[in-house]
C-alpha cells in the first residue's frame, strides 16, 4: 500500500500539466453525480465549484461525471481501476475560490450568466438543479411577493443561515424565505428549466417542471410551459380556474403558487397544490391558521381540497437547470 501511494504521488507530481488518467477513478470522495454530458462539460462543472471540487471521474461509456472533494495527489490510495473511466485532476491554480470578483464559500457553485457571476447553493436533491428560492410552512410572508422582490439576495446576507434556509427539511433556525439574485437575472439566463417541488419530512412529495426559456419572473408558472409533473393530469391541456404564481389574493388571505381545478364551495373545491395563508373567517377552514401552509394532493391526480384528501408539506423549493 505504501509503495502504491508513493508511486501515484510521484506520478501526479510529474504529470500535473496532463491531469487526465484513463482507466482510473477516485473512490470515496464524490459530492455530486451528473449525467448526459461530455468530458469538457464535466471539467467545467468541477471548476464551477471553486475551492470545493478538486477532481472528477468521467465515464465515457455512460456520459456521467462524478465531482470529488479530494484528489489523487492527496489521496493516491483512493485511485482505482475502472474500464471506461477517466480521472481528471483540476489544477489548483485554475480552480481558485474566486467567482469573478466574488469569493465563493466551499458549499457554493459559481454560476455565470450574461449579467455576471454569482455564488449559488446547489440543490442537493437533483443533479444539476440550482436552488433559487425556498420557503417553509409556519411563517406569514407571501411566497409570491418574496419571489418577485428584486434586489433581495439571501446568498450574500450574513443574517441568513444558509445551512438551514437551503435545506429540504423545515428548521426553526431559518426564519425567512430564501431568495437568490438569479431571480433578478431571469430573462438573461438563456435556456433553462424550472422545478417547483414540495417536501414533507425531507422527502419530495410533489413537483412540476416548466420550460423557463423566454419567460419572465411570473410567466413561467403557466400551463403552457409545463414539461412534466408528478400529477398525471397537470398538463398544458388541462382546464384550471387558477394556475398562477400570485394566485387568489385578498385582504387577510392568499393562495400563491396556486394550481386549482375549480371552486365549488370549500367541501367541493378541487386542486393540486397551493401556498396558503388565511386569517380566521377567510378562505377554507383548514387554511385559517394565520400562518403559511403548503397544501398538496398526495394522489397522482387532482383531489378535493377540504374533505381530508389533501396533505400538508413543510418546504417548497424553486430550482433551475441550464439546458
Amino acid at each position: 500500500m505504501f509503495l502504491k501511494s508513493y508511486l501515484f504521488a510521484l506520478l501526479f507530481s510529474l504529470a500535473r500539466s496532463s491531469s487526465e488518467f484513463y482507466g482510473k477513478y477516485l473512490s470515496g470522495f464524490t459530492f455530486a453525480s451528473l449525467d448526459k454530458m461530455g468530458k469538457q462539460m464535466c471539467v467545467k462543472e468541477c471548476q464551477s465549484y471553486p475551492g470545493r471540487c478538486k477532481s472528477a471521474n468521467y465515464n465515457r461509456v455512460h456520459l456521467s461525471c462524478d465531482l470529488n472533494t479530494d484528489s489523487a495527489t492527496d489521496k493516491p490510495e483512493a485511485i482505482l481501476d475502472r474500464e471506461g473511466s477517466t480521472y481528471i485532476e483540476i489544477l489548483t491554480s485554475v480552480n481558485s475560490s474566486v467567482c469573478g470578483d466574488i469569493q465563493c464559500s466551499s458549499r457554493k457553485k459559481c454560476v455565470v450568466t450574461k449579467s455576471g457571476p454569482s455564488c449559488i447553493f446547489q440543490d442537493k436533491e437533483e443533479d444539476g438543479w440550482i436552488l433559487i428560492y425556498r420557503g417553509q410552512s409556519g411563517g406569514t410572508d407571501s411566497d409570491y411577493l418574496s419571489f418577485i422582490s428584486n434586489g433581495t439576495s439571501d446568498e450574500t446576507n450574513e443574517n441568513v443561515n444558509d445551512e438551514y434556509c437551503t435545506s429540504i427539511t423545515k428548521s426553526p433556525l431559518c426564519t425567512t424565505n430564501y431568495r437568490t439574485s438569479l431571480i433578478d437575472r431571469w430573462q438573461s439566463l438563456g435556456n433553462f428549466k424550472v422545478n417547483v417541488s414540495l417536501y414533507k419530512n425531507g422527502t419530495k412529495v410533489a413537483e412540476v417542471v416548466f420550460n423557463g426559456t423566454g419567460t419572465s419572473q411570473e410567466s413561467w408558472f403557466s400551463p403552457s410551459k409545463i414539461l412534466s409533473s408528478s400529477w398525471s393530469d397537470v398538463t398544458p391541456n388541462q382546464t384550471y380556474n387558477y394556475f398562477s404564481l400570485e394566485g387568489d389574493v385578498d385582504a387577510g388571505q392568499w393562495r400563491n403558487f396556486q394550481i386549482w381545478k375549480s371552486y365549488g364551495g370549500c367541501p367541493n373545491d378541487i386542486f393540486w397544490m397551493s401556498s396558503s395563508y388565511a386569517e380566521p373567517g377567510k378562505l377554507c377552514p383548514r387554511e385559517q391558521t394565520s400562518t403559511k401552509q403548503y397544501f398538496y394532493c398526495p394522489e397522482t391526480t387532482q383531489c378535493k381540497f377540504d374533505q381530508g384528501a389533501h396533505q400538508v408539506a413543510d418546504v417548497m423549493t424553486v430550482s433551475i437547470k441550464m439546458t
